[in-house]
């Protein structure tokens, strides 16, 4: 049987993470509650939580409480 095609992802290490030019950020779990802003759309509670088909952006933000280790990600080009 074939294995699924996986892309390990990270653990933000600071409250804001911006991807690299022609990239993008996909979430994929918000570990802990905080309060996530993606792309400066405002901030809303979430976690923890999985998420299934990844959050697409070019910036995410988490509150000060909980700034490192509650997002995992990954960075892709489109």
């Amino acid at each position: 049987m074939a294995a699924p095609h996986t892309i390990p992802s990270k653990l933000n290490q600071s409250a804001t993470v911006t991807a690299g030019a022609g990239n993008y950020l996909y979430i994929t779990a918000v570990l802990a509650a905080t309060t996530l802003d993606v792309d400066s759309q405002g901030g809303v509670a979430a976690g923890p939580i999985s998420i299934e088909s990844p959050i697409r952006c070019q910036t995410f933000t988490v509150s000060v409480g909980a700034t490192t280790g509650v997002v995992a990600y990954y960075e892709m080009s489109h």
